[in-house]
């Protein structure tokens, strides 16, 4: 590896925490299909091919190395067609995490301002705050990376682009040219940032409810009296537990399909007779 990509590797490797903390709403996902993800990292050919032995211990490639495949199909395989689409696909997804970012910015502006949260544990400010923080920064770099794409005109620029400008022998013994470390992580780092900001946002709402159930905060009252608190504090665990299992659950169901060995592999699918129809046309 070039020396560029080796220092991307360490802050893949020690921003590992903060990507395991992007996927915590998700964790059931990566539980649920825990035993189809070793099988696909222990015998990765294209990990082994182009990492070297090694790459079973650089756990924090697992994060990316199913990305960097894909991207370096399209380098080599991909028709011009192809690679104007995922710049368009790109460029539509920046758009799509900015709005998310604007409104989660919004929500946790709005959310500084609840009430008796300075008699809360300071974690709850702390955490809403940081979320806030890391959802501009995105909204931000995503403005820088959108202008980047906008300057990229001709498919073999982005060909370029997309690659290190490194051919390397792959797992079927062709030259090839490899997917950039560097790039994959630029086009990753909004999702990841929001990802994580949302995480943040649900722990500091999940803690200030926490503390003031702790605390007997007079949130809403009667006689005086503060109550409800638990009952909030019940509905909100149950409400995101249940939304998160659900949701990772379904997508580690795909995953498992996905992975699974005996599944009909993709050139399988040619054979369909719609596909059949669709290359006919074209």
């Amino acid at each position: 590896m070039e020396l560029n990509e080796d220092f991307t590797m360490i802050f893949s490797l020690i921003g590992s925490p903060a990507r395991i903390t992007a996927r915590v709403l998700l964790s059931s996902r990566y539980v649920f299909a825990s035993r189809g993800r070793y099988s696909f990292w222990k015998y990765n050919e294209y990990a082994k091919a182009r990492f070297g032995p090694r790459y079973r211990w650089m756990l924090w490639l697992s994060f990316d190395i199913s990305n960097l495949e894909r991207l370096e199909s399209l380098i080599n395989e991909g028709s011009d067609d192809d690679l104007i689409k995922l710049q368009d696909s790109q460029k539509e997804a920046l758009m799509l995490i900015s709005i998310v970012g604007a409104l989660l910015a919004g929500c946790a502006i709005a959310a500084l301002d609840l009430p008796q949260l300075e008699e809360a544990h300071y974690f709850s400010r702390g955490l809403i705050t940081v979320s806030m923080v890391i959802s501009i920064i995105a909204i931000f770099f995503i403005m820088v990376q959108h202008r980047e794409l906008g300057f990229i005109y001709k498919p073999m620029e982005l060909r370029r682009w997309l690659s290190n400008g490194k051919k390397y022998r792959n797992a079927n013994g062709e030259w090839v040219f490899q997917s950039s470390i560097n790039v994959h992580q630029l086009l990753n780092v909004p999702y990841e940032m929001i990802a994580i900001s949302i995480t943040l946002f649900v722990a500091g709402l999940g803690t200030y409810l926490g503390s003031a159930w702790a605390r007997n905060l007079p949130m809403s009252t009667s006689n005086g009296i503060a109550i409800g608190n638990a009952g909030v504090l019940a509905f909100f665990l149950a409400g995101t537990t249940f939304s998160c299992a659900l949701f990772g659950f379904l997508i580690g169901s795909k995953d498992m399909e996905i992975l699974d060995p005996s599944a009909v592999l993709l050139d399988e699918f040619a054979k369909c007779p719609g596909a059949q129809k669709q290359s006919a046309v074209s």
